[in-house]
């Protein structure tokens, strides 16, 4: 009778850690962006929820300064540890390094393109709204950027729909404004995957940078350094 009652407590402790590791990966992550631009004021916002909102992060971007060497952003975040700062420039040198960075893992990690499409085509945009206005103080000026703009907008749609899933169709418009001078833009966009796919995804693209022909000092000329 004991050994039964010890082999219900497993069975039963089997099944709970079952439904738990269920709910784990049947979990959302969502993904909410938006962002404002008035002229030369930005404010962009994200926010990411998991875990049925236990794990929340909230990162906010509420400067971003032009100046004569480059771009100088000032970043806020929120996120279990609590809230931080934090101050950078970002000159032409530093986005050219970057960008080759990234293009030197995507080149090394073997599949990593085909990955990345993988993991976007499980991704499900709920909502997406872009709506800007446009205006240069000349009528036929600002028709032309008027025109540009919706070419932009629609092609990234089109790019979009190829790449991700549209639960919701977007929306977006193009405003011009013949008698003044501006460009005011509002993006919202809300996504969201299973965690399981996501944690699948950063487990074979880990594994893969681990295979790196070049080894430890591949990594070392590909990473930032700390």
């Amino acid at each position: 009778m004991a050994a039964f009652s010890h082999g219900w407590i497993w069975w039963a402790a089997a099944g709970l850690f079952f439904l738990l590791g269920l709910l784990i990966w049947f979990s959302p992550i969502v993904l909410t962006t938006q962002m404002k631009k008035i002229n030369l004021d930005d404010d962009l916002e994200v926010h990411i929820k998991a875990l049925y909102g236990i794990v929340r992060l909230k990162w906010h971007m509420p400067v971003l300064e032009w100046t004569n060497r480059g771009i100088k952003v000032r970043t806020e975040k929120d996120n279990m540890e609590g809230h931080g700062e934090q101050e950078e420039k970002m000159d032409a040198a530093r986005v050219l390094s970057m960008t080759n960075r990234l293009k030197m893992i995507v080149a090394q990690v073997e599949g990593a393109a085909s990955l990345i499409t993988k993991v976007l085509q499980k991704v499900k945009v709920e909502e997406w709204r872009w709506i800007t206005e446009v205006g240069t103080g000349d009528a036929m000026w600002t028709a032309m950027c008027t025109g540009m703009l919706w070419s932009v907008k629609t092609t990234a749609i089109g790019v979009a729909s190829q790449l991700v899933q549209l639960v919701a169709s977007p929306v977006i418009d193009v405003q011009p404004a013949y008698n003044r001078t501006c460009l005011v833009s509002e993006w919202k966009l809300a996504a969201r995957m299973r965690l399981g796919q996501a944690g699948i995804a950063g487990i074979r693209l880990i594994s893969g940078m681990r295979k790196l022909k070049a080894g430890t000092a591949g990594l070392q000329r590909v990473l930032p350094k700390t």
